[in-house]
């Protein structure tokens, strides 16, 4: 098994793949991919497991995983305890759900507990505040309106005038008396007053880079975002994936001759041969191609 586990961790340096790549598309856990590099097999349990983690760690390498297992099938060992090795198997990954299913349940906790920390310190004094000076803001105008309604007692009303002595209203400047047509030609314009509404602002294209992917085979990628975050994935023959990005990115191909690379719309030729592991900086590496 020490042979089989030196030739995996050999090849997936050399690919330069992590393990928690491998976790996350085959769903095995970082300490089966350790014990299996390291050939400890009473740690993975029976034979059929040993095999079944082999072809999946061989599919993510892209190596035959048969021609693996028939040039090392002298190390798998045969005769095992297969009740206690799925025993064990079965209660380690009934740990790892309960542990998931924990940090799930304390992850809720959690937010619940933020969101009524908010709503007690932040949210409850501020609709308290505002009900009270919406209540006085309602009070002042009650007030002042009484008070516009209170007559002094020395006022005397005034005397009703005949329409022959009774003053003629004043008439606005512009029109002239008995002439009601003269304020048609001033327009709505004129007696709306309303400023024109500025024009739209055009929007301003974003800076950035665009990367797009076609598999022609089953390929792996590596990007690394703007040096900080880092995509693995797996795409199969027929797919895409794109990616947009501030400033750059770092690319590894696992099969050069599998995919086609567009940056910014722009194909790169002659990135490899079939199988040929690539890296390249983009957008610096873009006239090389």
């Amino acid at each position: 098994m020490k042979d089989l586990g030196e030739f995996l961790k050999t090849e997936r340096l050399r690919q330069g793949i992590q393990l928690a790549t491998i976790t996350e598309q085959t769903c095995v856990s970082r300490s089966m991919l350790i014990a299996l590099e390291e050939g400890d097999t009473s740690k993975i349990g029976t034979p059929l497991l040993v095999r079944s983690f082999t072809r999946a760690y061989c599919r993510i390498l892209r190596i035959d995983p048969t021609t693996v297992l028939e040039k090392y099938t002298g190390e798998i060992p045969r005769h095992e305890r297969l009740d206690d090795g799925i025993k064990r198997f079965r209660e380690q990954s009934l740990a790892a759900r309960e542990r998931g299913r924990l940090r799930l349940i304390m992850a809720v906790v959690t937010l619940i507990a933020i969101v009524a920390v908010y709503a007690t310190a932040v949210w409850l004094p501020k609709r308290d505040a505002a009900s009270t000076r919406g209540s006085s803001e309602s009070a002042n105008n009650d007030q002042g309106g009484i008070a516009d309604t209170i007559v002094p007692d020395d006022v005397v009303p005034p005397r009703i005038q005949d329409d022959r002595t009774r003053p003629q209203a004043s008439v606005p400047a512009g029109m002239e008396p008995g002439n009601p047509d003269a304020a048609v030609g001033a327009g709505p314009e004129a007696l709306a007053g309303k400023p024109d509404k500025p024009a739209a602002v055009a929007d301003v294209p974003q800076p950035g880079h665009r990367l797009r992917i076609e598999a022609l085979q089953e390929s792996w990628v590596e990007v690394r975002l703007d040096d900080k975050k880092v995509q693995g994935v797996l795409i199969a023959a027929g797919q895409n994936r794109e990616w947009n990005v501030s400033q750059g990115l770092r690319l590894m191909l696992g099969n050069a001759a599998g995919v086609k690379v567009f940056w910014d719309g722009k194909r790169l030729k002659h990135l490899g041969k079939a199988g040929q592991a690539v890296r390249m900086r983009l957008p610096e590496d873009v006239s090389r191609y």
